[in-house]
């Protein structure tokens, strides 16, 4: 029997910003991974910092970087 990776949607609710997609994930149970949720101040993108190159620290969306990031627990 192979491995079965599953892509699963991050949703999370905020009292200002009310439900919040975050994007996919590919979830593996044999492997334990971080998911760091990132927001962007500029244009309220939200993301999931693994799936993009330098995605702790830049905007996908608009571009933003550094102080403009919110990183979401």
């Amino acid at each position: 029997m192979g491995k079965k990776n599953t892509l699963m949607r991050i949703l999370t609710y905020d009292a200002v910003y009310g439900l919040i997609d975050y994007g996919t994930t590919e979830y593996n149970p044999d492997k334990i991974e971080w998911i760091t949720k990132e927001r962007c101040k500029v244009c309220g993108a939200a993301w999931i910092a693994e799936n993009y190159v330098g995605g702790h620290f830049i905007c996908p969306k608009c571009g933003a970087q550094d102080n403009d990031i919110m990183h979401i627990k």
